[in-house]
C-alpha cells in the first residue's frame, strides 16, 4: 500500500540544520554575485506608499489594513507589507512567492491560478469557502465554491503594484466571512495626471530538465487632461515544463491484491512527452482616473487575464518526486485553462470631516481542468470493486476482468463558471482627533456552476454498472450575502488606544445538485437535490494598543471570524452514505504583539503570539471507497507565533528573517466524523522560515546593482488522499540578479492534490517544485509622478 510514513524528529532536525547552513551559504554567495555585475533598475520609492525614517534606515510602508492610512509599525495588528519596489528588487513576480516569504502563511499550490492560502493554522482543506480573504484593491475575489479546485484564487501579475498587504488573524469586522484566518490585499498603482511614465521588464531564464522561460511586463501612464489619466499594465509570461508525460505499453498491472503499483520504470515506453507542464499567463489591467473636482475621484478599471497549462505540476508516487514524470496506460492529455475578467468602479468623495467611498465590482471566471484517470479507474475496479485483473487472480475467459484494455482510456474533468457582483459603501472619519470611526455596508451576489464527470469508460463498466458512465455531477449555487460593519477607536492618556468593531452578517444560499452515472444509479434521469442554507450573526473585535515611545507599539486583540457551511455530493453506490450538508464553522482568536524600531529605524523587530479556538472545524474525509466529503470534525485549538526582524547592516546591505510556528490539533472530535482527539489539522505546516540578505549599490541616478540571497523552509504537515499522509519538510533556496532559483536543485513534494474521480491505494500524485532555474532580469523606467514603479 502506498503510504508515506511520518517524518522522524531526527529528519526534522536535519532539515532545520540544513536550512541554517543553506542560509549561510546563500549569504556567502553575495560576494560572487556582486562580482558578476548583474544589473537592475534603481526604483525610487514614492511618498504615497513609503516613508523613510532616516538616512540608511529601513523603509516604512503605509498600509490601509484598517481601511485608513497608517504605517506598518503603527498599525496595532499582525500585518506584513511589501512595496512594489521591494517586490521588483526581490524578483518576486507572483503571489505564491509572497506566501512563502511571509511568516504564518502556508499554501497549497498546484500550479498557476491554483493556489490556496492558509494562515495561522486555519486551513481550508475541507468546506467550500476559503479561510483567507483575497482582495484586489477593495474588491473581494471569491473563488469557485463547489469545485474540487475550490478555494483557489486567481494568480494576478504583481508588476506595477503599489504594495501587497498580508493581514494575519480573523478580519471579520472589515473583510467579511471568508477572512477567518486572515486577508491578502493587493493594492494597484493609480493613474497619475501629472506626467507621462513608462516602465518595462524583461526576464529570461532556463530550467534544468526543462527549457527556456520568459516574462515581459510593461506599464504606460498617460495624462489625457488636467484631471484625467489612463494607466495600462500588460504581461506575457511563459514557463516551460519539467515534468514528462510517459505513455507505457503494456502498462504494468498492480500486485498485492491491487494495493501496490506495478513497476512503471521497467515497462516499455510507447511515447515520452517531454516537459508537458508548460504554462502561459497573459493579462491586461487598465484604469482611468477622473477628478472632476478636488473632492471627487472616480477610477473605473478593467482587468483581463488568461492562464493556460499543458499539464499539471503533478508527479507519480511511486516511483517518486525525483523521477518528475506521470506514467499512463493511454495517451491522455491533462490541460488546464483559466479566464478571468474584472470590472470595478470605485468612487471617493471627501466631505472634509468624512470621506465616503463606494466600491462596485463585477467579475466572471471560467476554469477547466482535465485529469488522466485511466490507471485510477482500473485500480478502482480491482482494489475497490474486487474485480480480478489477471488470470493469476482467477479472472476467467467469460468473466469481467479489470485489465487496462477493459477499463479503457478515461479522463475526469471539472469545469467551473463563477460570477460575482459586490458593492461596499463606507464612511470614514478624517483628521487627527482622538476619536476615529468607520461604518459601512456590504452586499454580494455570487453565482457559480460546477460540472464534474468522466468521459465514457471501457466496456467492462457497462457490464458492471449497466450504463456506460461512472458518474457526473452538476452544482448550481446562488449565494447572497449582506453585512453592516463598523469600527471606532479612541486614543487616551496620550499613548493608549482602544478599538472596538462589529460586523453583522446574513447570508442565504441555494445549492442545486444533479448527479447520475453507474456509480449513482442504473438509469436516467439524474437524481436532483436542493440544499438551501442560511445563517446570520455578529463578528466582534476588540483591540487595545499602547505606544510608550514613537518606536514601540504593544497590542492585545480578540476577534471572531466565521465561514459558511455548504453541501456535499451524495455518496456513490459503492460508499456509505455521507451527510449531504455541513455546518458553518467559526473561530475566536486571541493575540498579543509588539512592533519595535531601534537605532534610527535601522532595526525593526515585530512579533506576535496567538491562541485560537476553532469550533465546528470543516475537514476533508476520504472513505474506504475512495470518495471524499466534508465533515464538521469537532473543535480544534491552534496556537503559535510569528517573528519578523530586519536590519540595515549598512546603507547598502539589509538582512531580514522571519519565522512562524503553528500547533494545530483537534481536541474534541465529533463521534463518527472520522477524526480522533489529538489529530493534526490538515494542510498546516508546523514551521515556516525565510532568511534574506539584499545588497543594493547605486551606480547612477538610474541604475543600481541588486543582489539577493534567500533561504525558505517549510516544515511538515498532513494532508489526505486515500490515506492520511505526512508531507515532509522542504527547504528551498533563491539567489536573485542574475538569479538562480532553487540553487541546490532540490526536488521535493509540495503536497498532494485532490483527485476529481477517486483516490486509490496504489497511487498518489504529488505537486512537484520547479528545478534549478537560472536567468537574468532587466528593468527600464522613464518618467515619474506618484505611483511610478
Amino acid at each position: 500500500m502506498v503510504k508515506r510514513s511520518g517524518t522522524s524528529n531526527r529528519e526534522i532536525a536535519d532539515a532545520r540544520e540544513a536550512s541554517i547552513l543553506h542560509a549561510a551559504f546563500a549569504a556567502g554567495l553575495l560576494a560572487l554575485a556582486v562580482a558578476s555585475h548583474s544589473w537592475a533598475q534603481q526604483t525610487p520609492e514614492t511618498n504615497a506608499s513609503n516613508a523613510s525614517a532616516g538616512q540608511g534606515g529601513l523603509q516604512e510602508i503605509v498600509v490601509t489594513a484598517e481601511k485608513r492610512s497608517e504605517t506598518v509599525q503603527t498599525t496595532p495588528m499582525s500585518v506584513t507589507a511589501y512595496s512594489g519596489a521591494q517586490l521588483l528588487a526581490a524578483g518576486i513576480s507572483d503571489m505564491s512567492e509572497v506566501g512563502y516569504e511571509t511568516p504564518g502563511v502556508s499554501e497549497r499550490n498546484s500550479g498557476p491560478g491554483q493556489t490556496e492560502y492558509e494562515m495561522r493554522g486555519i486551513a481550508s482543506s475541507g468546506g467550500q469557502a476559503p479561510t483567507v480573504g483575497f482582495y484586489l484593491d477593495d474588491t473581494p475575489l471569491t473563488p469557485p465554491n463547489e469545485a474540487l479546485l475550490g478555494r483557489v484564487v486567481i494568480d494576478p501579475t504583481l508588476y506595477d503594484l503599489n504594495r501587497v498587504e498580508v493581514l494575519r488573524g480573523p478580519q471579520g469586522t472589515l473583510y467579511g466571512s471568508s477572512s477567518m484566518g486572515g486577508t491578502i490585499k493587493l493594492v494597484t498603482n493609480q493613474p497619475d495626471p501629472s506626467g507621462i511614465a513608462v516602465s518595462a521588464q524583461a526576464i529570461a531564464s532556463d530550467t534544468k530538465d526543462g527549457g527556456l522561460n520568459y516574462t515581459v511586463n510593461g506599464m504606460l501612464n498617460l495624462p489625457l487632461a488636467d484631471k484625467l489619466a489612463l494607466r495600462i499594465v500588460g504581461t506575457d509570461s511563459y514557463t516551460d515544463g519539467w515534468i514528462d508525460r510517459i505513455v507505457l505499453n503494456p502498462f504494468p498491472l498492480e500486485t498485492n491484491g491491487g494495493l501496490t503499483r506495478g513497476n512503471v520504470l521497467a515497462a516499455p515506453i510507447e511515447h515520452d512527452y517531454k516537459d508537458s507542464n508548460w504554462s502561459q499567463v497573459q493579462g491586461v489591467r487598465a484604469a482611468l482616473q477622473w477628478q472632476p473636482s478636488d473632492a471627487l475621484t472616480i477610477t473605473p478599471s478593467v482587468f483581463v487575464q488568461t492562464i493556460t497549462q499543458g499539464a499539471p505540476d503533478f508527479v507519480d508516487d511511486p516511483p517518486g518526486v525525483k523521477y518528475e514524470a506521470h506514467y499512463q496506460p493511454f495517451d491522455q492529455k491533462e490541460p488546464y485553462g483559466d479566464s478571468f475578467e474584472l470590472f470595478t468602479l470605485p468612487i471617493k468623495y471627501d466631505f472634509g470631516p468624512v470621506e465616503v467611498t463606494s466600491s462596485s465590482a463585477y467579475y466572471r471566471r471560467q476554469t477547466h481542468l482535465e485529469q488522466d484517470t485511466s490507471e485510477v479507474a482500473q485500480d478502482f475496479l480491482a482494489a475497490i470493486f474486487g474485480i480480478p485483473y489477471s488470470a493469476d487472480t482467477g479472472c476467467m475467459p467469460k468473466e469481467p476482468c479489470a485489465t487496462f484494455a477493459a477499463a479503457g482510456p478515461l479522463t475526469a474533468f471539472e469545469t467551473d463558471y463563477t460570477s460575482q457582483f459586490s458593492e461596499e459603501v463606507r464612511l470614514t472619519s478624517t483628521g487627527d482627533s482622538a476619536f476615529q470611526w468607520l461604518v459601512g455596508a456590504f452586499y454580494e451576489d455570487y453565482k457559480s456552476n460546477t460540472a464534474i464527470g468522466t468521459t465514457a469508460p471501457g466496456p467492462i463498466v457497462t457490464t458492471l454498472l449497466t450504463v456506460p458512465s461512472y458518474f457526473y455531477l452538476t452544482f448550481d449555487n446562488d449565494l447572497k450575502q449582506y453585512a453592516g460593519f463598523g469600527e471606532a477607536s479612541y486614543r487616551f492618556l496620550d499613548n493608549f488606544k482602544i478599538t472596538a468593531g462589529l460586523r453583522y452578517y446574513s447570508y442565504q444560499s441555494t445549492e442545486n445538485i444533479a448527479e447520475g452515472g453507474g456509480l449513482i444509479k442504473a438509469e436516467p434521469p439524474p437524481i436532483t437535490y436542493s440544499l438551501p442554507a442560511s445563517a446570520s450573526g455578529v463578528n466582534p473585535k476588540l483591540n487595545l494598543s499602547y505606544e510608550p515611545t514613537k518606536d514601540l507599539t504593544l497590542y492585545v486583540q480578540a476577534a471572531k471570524g466565521f465561514r459558511p457551511g455548504g453541501g456535499n455530493a451524495p455518496s456513490p453506490s459503492t460508499c456509505p452514505q455521507n451527510p449531504l450538508q455541513f455546518s458553518p464553522d467559526s473561530i475566536w482568536s486571541y493575540e498579543a504583539g509588539e512592533k519595535l524600531r531601534m537605532f534610527d529605524n535601522r532595526v525593526t523587530i515585530n512579533g506576535a503570539i496567538y491562541y485560537e479556538d476553532w469550533t465546528g472545524i470543516q475537514q476533508l474525509v476520504t472513505e474506504t471507497c475512495g470518495a471524499t466529503f466534508t465533515s464538521n470534525a469537532g473543535t480544534a485549538h491552534v496556537y503559535g507565533g510569528e517573528l519578523e526582524a530586519s536590519v540595515a547592516l549598512t546603507s547598502e546591505l539589509t538582512f531580514t528573517t522571519s519565522a512562524g510556528y503553528t500547533h494545530a490539533n483537534i481536541v474534541s472530535a465529533v463521534a463518527g466524523a472520522g477524526f480522533v482527539d489529538g489529530q493534526r489539522v490538515q494542510d498546516v505546516p508546523d514551521w515556516t522560515e525565510t532568511t534574506s540578505i539584499v545588497y543594493r549599490h547605486p551606480i547612477s541616478d538610474d541604475y543600481a546593482v541588486v543582489v539577493r540571497g534567500t533561504n525558505e523552509y517549510t516544515g511538515t504537515m498532513t494532508d489526505v488522499t486515500f490515506n492520511q499522509n505526512i508531507v515532509p519538510a522542504r527547504d528551498t533556496k533563491v539567489s536573485i540578479y542574475g538569479f538562480v532559483n532553487n540553487i541546490f536543485d532540490k526536488r521535493t513534494s509540495l503536497g498532494d492534490p485532490e483527485e476529481i474521480s477517486f483516490f486509490v491505494p496504489a497511487l498518489n500524485r504529488e505537486v512537484a517544485n520547479q528545478p534549478r532555474t537560472v536567468g537574468l532580469e532587466l528593468n527600464y523606467a522613464w518618467g515619474g509622478g506618484r505611483g511610478s514603479p
